[in-house]
């Protein structure tokens, strides 16, 4: 594993790509963790972990040259997670329609809304 300069950061676009091709988990991971000192050129724009044992994932943008990269794994609590693909990623909007139990009081005041909103722009 490359140690990274502490200092100023000094990765090549040819770098992030290279990196990404050779799967090189543990190089990003690395950047991952000292990207909090780092705020100017990598961001952390995602991270979703589901506790020990099941899925992780993290995805880092890379300010400088626009590049959004993703690794996704599995978290462990005993040591450092275990990675299964690091990719390039791109970011998208997910709408999700959701339902929840509805109880008498509810419907009753949601049935009370309509009939005053009714009666508002009646006058």
């Amino acid at each position: 594993m490359q140690l990274l300069k502490t200092n100023k950061m000094e990765i090549t676009r040819d770098e992030i790509i290279s990196k990404v091709n050779a799967q090189d988990h543990d190089w990003f991971y690395e950047l991952y963790n000292e990207s909090y000192s780092k705020k100017d050129e990598i961001s952390v724009v995602y991270e979703a972990n589901y506790g020990d044992g099941n899925e992780y994932t993290i995805c880092m943008s890379f300010l400088k040259y626009n590049f959004f990269v993703q690794l996704e794994g599995t978290y462990s609590s005993w040591d450092s997670p275990y990675w299964d693909s690091v990719s390039f990623a791109m970011p998208y909007e997910f709408k999700e329609t959701r339902y929840k139990a509805a109880t008498l009081d509810y419907i009753r005041d949601q049935k009370i809304n309509e009939v005053l909103g009714e009666n508002k722009t009646e006058k």
